[in-house]
């Protein structure tokens, strides 16, 4: 099959943590679907940059279309050096499989690799203390735990809630030039609203059933469980370390800003599931008290 009949999906220069960065590659990605005779091609050439979330939206993508056997999967990598060097640490080469040779990835102190979680795995759950561990200022064990319970519940409620073939994928970095830590884990699921409507049928929009499931105590009956279960925890803990938390479904938009303060929004555009993006201020978090 020649080049110019592959659908190429393509990744901006720029791979921020804000969704809109992806909405070229996401409507390119949708349109893919449908047509299953053709090969797909993930065009990474001029990424210079990416955030943990544009490391989950481009595995999730390849994954998902890796399901379809029919057609290949072709990769061209990002010719910035130090962006290349950065998927080989994030361990993404070794997920995929895309080079032919082995890659010696030394794991970065401030990286948690990513990883494709279908189930609870407690070692991966290590690996996210260590991480906080390391690049947090967070002044107290007691503190340490309760973020690490804290998110290691949020990943569990991704992976019952979410319906996901392929489960989610989680990344996450600190950035000490900037006092930041990110913590990102997203899926191809059915969303919030599809989770809770059996539920709470009077709900219609997806940023609807974001707001309502940061609540403590909302539950998803049918599925079993709390289908919020840690967001109202998280949420609580943000409001005393100015952190910033962003929750995307479909085309709602849900967030936390540094104040405390909560606002929701939709994108212009259809998500093909939900991502949960954290941003720590790694300052503020030092004057933290549970």
């Amino acid at each position: 099959m020649s080049q110019s009949s592959r659908i190429g999906l393509k990744f901006p220069q720029q791979c921020g943590n804000d969704i809109q960065c992806y909405r070229r590659v996401i409507n390119d990605y949708r349109k893919s679907i449908a047509m299953t005779d053709q090969d797909v091609l993930f065009d990474c050439r001029e990424i210079d940059f990416i955030r943990p979330l544009g490391v989950n939206i481009l595995a999730l993508l390849i994954r998902s279309l890796l399901q379809q056997t029919s057609r290949k999967i072709f990769f061209t990598h990002p010719s910035d050096r130090a962006c290349r060097k950065y998927f080989e640490d994030q361990g993404f080469y070794k997920e995929f499989r895309i080079q032919d040779n082995v890659i010696k990835a030394v794991p970065r102190s401030t990286s948690v690799g990513l990883r494709r979680i279908e189930s609870f795995e407690p070692l991966y759950l290590e690996e996210i203390a260590e991480w906080l561990n390391r690049n947090s200022l967070l002044p107290d064990q007691v503190i340490k735990d309760a973020v690490k319970i804290t998110l290691s519940e949020i990943i569990n409620n991704v992976i019952d809630h979410s319906r996901s073939s392929i489960g989610c994928y989680i990344s996450a970095q600190a950035y000490p030039n900037e006092n930041r830590l990110i913590f990102s884990v997203a899926d191809l699921g059915v969303g919030f609203l599809e989770t809770l409507r059996p539920e709470y049928n009077d709900l219609s929009k997806n940023e609807e059933a974001i707001a309502l499931a940061v609540q403590s105590g909302v539950s998803s009956k049918s599925r079993g469980g709390n289908a919020g279960a840690g967001l109202d925890i998280l949420c609580d803990f943000l409001k005393h370390c100015s952190g910033h938390l962003e929750i995307i479904s479909i085309d709602g938009v849900w967030r936390q800003n540094p104040d405390g303060t909560s606002s929701t929004d939709t994108i212009p555009f259809s998500f093909p599931g939900s991502c949960i993006n954290i941003e720590f201020d790694n300052q503020k978090i030092m004057n933290i008290s549970l």
